[in-house]
């Protein structure tokens, strides 16, 4: 199975739905009628999103949502007996979040928004000088938002990596961003200093 993107605009916001393409092979014989195609999250119980015919092999899904689990079964339909349900299957399509990097001086906050509630988290954010020297590992584990400040070096640029996953179902995502230091300022001193006797 493999996701795709469809895009839906509402003046100025713009949702991005993931297709969830789903394969397999129907159960054989005269006493099969039917197939239920059922979906659940980690917070819902399964509920049927298709009915096809005893013969269908796939099905895609084009109701799910951008970094949020879902767990897919068919179910098959019979004349005599069932219904019957197969093995599950997950499937999520991670998309990378919207990283803000504020810069303070030589400091640099990174800002993470909350991403796919239980389901999809934050692993690592790691921050690369220049030649690929790690500079920094930012150990996360939460689905956000979660915020970190980091002092660098001036007059730097730096590139990054923001690591996602889904939690019990073995997908990631590496997310890169890069972002730059300025030289550091200059501590000028005062001038045209003159002294009046009265």
């Amino acid at each position: 199975m493999f996701g795709s993107y469809k895009s839906y605009s509402n003046s100025s916001i713009t949702l991005i739905m993931a297709t969830i393409n789903l394969s397999w092979t129907p159960a054989s014989g005269a006493n099969v009628t039917g197939q239920l195609v059922q979906r659940k999250t980690s917070s819902t119980s399964f509920s049927t999103i298709a009915t096809l015919n005893a013969t269908a092999s796939s099905y895609s899904d084009t109701t799910a949502v951008n970094n949020t689990v879902y767990l897919y079964q068919i179910v098959t339909q019979c004349a005599v007996g069932g219904p019957t349900d197969g093995a599950d299957v997950c499937a999520a399509k991670l998309v990378c979040p919207t990283i803000t990097t504020s810069i303070t001086l030589d400091d640099v906050t990174f800002t993470l928004p909350a991403i796919g509630g239980q389901d999809v988290i934050y692993t690592t954010v790691q921050i690369f000088a220049p030649g690929l020297v790690s500079a920094h590992l930012e150990l996360i584990g939460t689905a956000g938002p979660y915020t970190f400040t980091r002092d660098l070096e001036w007059d730097t640029t730096y590139t990054y990596t923001a690591t996602i996953q889904t939690v019990g179902c073995a997908q990631t995502l590496t997310c890169n961003g890069s972002f730059t230091i300025p030289a550091q300022p200059v501590c000028a001193a005062v001038t045209n200093l003159v002294a009046t006797v009265s």
